[in-house]
């Protein structure tokens, strides 16, 4: 999550798949950590949202894929 934040500074991260499902697990701790690491600035705005979307981890690679022309 931290090399996301330093690569591209987003607005909003969307976890998926299982790591959505453990999100109550972890987030405590990685915010904590975000909070220590990173600039303040890339944090004013950062939100984390997990998807309801069942499959949402397939739809994102296809996407990329296609992006890519890899099929």
């Amino acid at each position: 999550m931290l090399v996301i934040v330093y690569a591209y500074d987003p607005d909003m991260i969307v976890l998926g798949g299982s790591v959505s499902h453990a999100y109550q697990f972890f987030e405590k701790g990685m915010w904590e950590g975000l909070q220590k690491s990173v600039f303040p600035h890339s944090l004013k705005n950062l939100v984390i949202e997990c998807s309801q979307t069942k499959d949402i981890a397939l739809l994102g690679a296809s996407l990329l894929s296609r992006e890519n022309q890899l099929f």
